[in-house]
């Protein structure tokens, strides 16, 4: 087994972007082990492969399921969407075929990738071995335009685990939904998201003066911050906007900065107006990946807005482990992994989820607090080390032989 291949939809630019899988694969190839990443494009223009040091080599080959530039996402009408699914399922396929894998990993339960895949295995036969990274619900996270999208991919994430040779997945609640359906626990291993730890030890100075000036913060002011996609289907961040209302009329004062993009960030930006909070507000679109860790040093606190919903008890979201290693303290709610993730409260504070008032209580406990601010600053950079090691990564490669 040298020959690993990755079945991604979501778009990767390099391995020196973000996502579950690029920490992964660049464990793997440390390792020994060649791997491909073959995946679908936000903004697909032409057909790329390129190699990177470490063994990793990216495939763009076809366009995502929605367009994305700048700062916003585009939806396509249903004609074309079938379009680039077909396209895009033929494109994976091919490529993923031509390069013979040992073993290949389905980043999602899409119909692109887990079609290419099942029809890779079931041609290479008892030559590779196929298996499936099972991290959302998609059917609840994803933004459909009719119920036969809706459909679909349920269809996909329910009947796609049964046809593969094993089934990663990184929370509590994915493993369970796993074994209601009947997937035996031997076929399944549980992987959470690792962060690398080069990205964090090496914050350039230089660049968080940067963002400091683009912010315009001052150096001892109170900085809330959101990292992440501004889609509310999922992330409901106009949560945090009533929360900050709350906040101001507490007299609690601090800047509230929102960085990520997607679909709803200008109705967000409409919404900070509407409530009263645009002073206090700063909207700063998409984050170079590479720039996370030194936009994080700015912040007081962040959050993680979050229902009690299928969507948030499915995840375990990256944006808490990376906070913690940068050593800031997370509010969000106590949903899910959340409570495990946070160290049982000793990097954060939970809160009773779907409630802005919560949230506005657990935000202003620790910014009128100074004493608790520097012990859950302590306590998130002691719990943020777990989140470092790629010791899973040995355990996984055992998954994929068998050996577990």
């Amino acid at each position: 087994m040298r020959r690993i291949v990755f079945l991604n939809t979501t778009s990767v630019k390099s391995p020196y972007t973000g996502g579950r899988c690029i920490p992964i694969a660049r464990a793997l190839a440390k390792r020994g082990y060649e791997v491909h990443i073959v995946t679908l494009h936000h903004a697909f223009t032409r057909r790329t492969s390129r190699s990177y040091p470490g063994g990793i080599t990216v495939h763009h080959v076809g366009q995502m399921h929605v367009y994305k530039s700048a700062h916003t996402t585009q939806y396509f009408s249903l004609a074309r969407l079938i379009r680039v699914v077909l396209w895009g399922t033929w494109a994976i396929f091919k490529t993923g075929l031509a390069l013979e894998g040992d073993i290949y990993h389905i980043g999602k339960p899409h119909p692109q990738n887990s079609i290419s895949g099942l029809l890779i295995r079931g041609i290479a036969k008892r030559s590779s071995r196929l298996f499936l990274d099972y991290d959302d619900i998609e059917s609840a996270s994803n933004v459909t335009r009719s119920p036969w999208q809706r459909w679909g991919l349920h269809a996909f994430e329910t009947y796609v685990p049964r046809y593969v040779d094993g089934i990663t997945y990184h929370s509590t609640y994915l493993g369970s939904r796993l074994s209601q359906r009947g997937i035996p626990a031997h076929q399944c291993f549980r992987l959470p998201s690792i962060v690398e730890s080069r990205r964090f030890q090496c914050v350039q100075e230089g660049t968080v003066k940067r963002w400091r000036r683009r912010l315009g913060l001052l150096p001892t002011e109170s900085v809330v911050m959101y990292v992440g996609t501004i889609s509310l289907a999922n992330h409901p961040v106009d949560m945090l906007i009533d929360a900050f209302v709350l906040l101001r009329s507490k007299g609690v004062r601090a800047r509230l900065v929102v960085a990520g993009g997607g679909p709803d960030l200008e109705w967000l930006r409409h919404y900070a107006v509407e409530r009263g909070v645009i002073e206090q507000t700063t909207f700063v679109g998409r984050v170079p990946f590479s720039d996370v860790p030194a936009l994080l040093q700015l912040a007081t606190v962040t959050v993680d807005p979050v229902h009690d919903d299928v969507v948030a008890r499915a995840r375990w979201p990256l944006k808490i482990a990376e906070s913690l290693v940068a050593g800031v303290p997370v509010v969000t709610g106590d949903v899910g992994d959340r409570h495990e993730m946070l160290g049982r409260g000793a990097a954060g504070i939970l809160v009773s989820p779907g409630d802005e008032r919560a949230l506005a209580d657990g935000i202003a406990s620790v910014l009128n607090d100074p004493g608790r601010l520097a012990q859950l600053r302590k306590g998130a950079k002691e719990v943020g080390e777990r989140f470092l090691s790629d010791e899973v990564i040995d355990h996984l490669i055992g998954f994929y032989r068998g050996e577990l």
